[in-house]
């Protein structure tokens, strides 16, 4: 993009925005890392191609109008939790705190928590609650959680609840809202036994929701397939044991604040999506596509007609 229409966009953005919100939108830096940081591919924002800064900068026009918000998937493995997060994540803004990759992540940067939480490992002994939730806490300074995060697989019994509660109260914020992937257990056996996987390449099939073209073998190479050891009905029954008797008293502790969305699980993830997750009062802001709309006349070849082909 020529360096004009670096400027014009950059005035556009100004104009369009109070000094308050574009200060927020050039200062919220999630991809900061990515694109400028030690680690990213580039060493200053001279280097950054043009194509690059603007994406970003449309991104954080986005995330500048979203509220903060900070949430708690819950549900029984195979409800869908994996499936939803990545989508809220990128489309509003929050950072995906998952308690075992921070924990891993902690141990391997030696922080004092790390520290401690790799010497109650070698011993054999649970991390401690308050060990992660001082973990949780660190990861809450990253900018890449300025707008709020989700909290997926914590807290997983009601004691883990009120110390998240009580750190987050000291930052002067709370839960907003704890959605509930609810669905039968019956479900869950017919979904996760019939999960097969090709090894090597991650390929996964079911046998009655996405069946392989020849029962038994990976479309692609004819490998055969695989299944997980904990796929298998006496390994669900004992995580379905392990969630209802520990976790179901966490939703009910939210329930009491009135913070519990019950989204109906067993509904294809498209639906899920689509219908539950945008009718939950958890969402706000323009569309990435409202804002490129708003910014065309800054470049000549572009089109509206172009612009719905591309979000289509």
């Amino acid at each position: 993009m020529p360096l004009h229409y670096q400027f014009q966009a950059m005035s556009f953005i100004v104009s369009k925005f109070s000094t308050e919100a574009a200060v927020k939108i050039f200062s919220y830096t999630p991809e900061r890392e990515r694109l400028v940081g030690d680690n990213g591919r580039y060493g200053n924002l001279e280097d950054v191609p043009s194509v690059d800064l603007m994406t970003e900068l449309l991104r954080r026009m986005k995330c500048a109008n979203k509220p903060d918000k900070r949430l708690i998937l819950v549900g029984p493995p195979g409800s869908g939790k994996g499936t939803q997060s990545p989508i809220i994540k990128d489309e509003y803004c929050l950072c995906h705190l998952a308690t075992g990759d921070m924990l891993r992540a902690a141990v391997a940067s030696k922080t004092p928590l790390g520290i401690k939480a790799k010497e109650a490992m070698e011993k054999g002994e649970l991390v401690s609650d308050d060990l992660v939730v001082g973990i949780i806490d660190e990861a809450l300074k990253k900018p890449s959680c300025q707008k709020g995060f989700i909290l997926d697989g914590f807290p997983r019994t009601v004691v883990q609840a009120q110390k998240l509660d009580e750190m987050l109260e000291k930052r002067g914020v709370k839960v907003d809202k704890v959605l509930n992937f609810a669905i039968d257990d019956a479900i869950l056996e017919e979904r996760i036994t019939g999960r097969w996987i090709h090894p090597s390449s991650g390929r996964s099939y079911h046998t009655k929701f996405a069946p392989p073209k020849v029962p038994g073998a990976d479309d692609v190479t004819g490998e055969p397939l695989i299944q997980r050891k904990d796929d298998t009905a006496a390994v669900l029954k004992s995580r379905l044991e392990a969630f209802h008797k520990q976790t179901e008293p966490v939703i009910e502790y939210y329930s009491k604040k009135g913070i519990v969305a019950n989204l109906p699980a067993e509904k294809p993830p498209q639906e899920v999506t689509s219908e539950d997750l945008t009718n939950q009062d958890i969402w706000f802001g323009v569309s990435i596509l409202s804002i490129k709309r708003m910014m065309l006349p800054l470049f000549e070849d572009r089109s509206i007609e172009q612009e719905n082909a591309e979000t289509a």
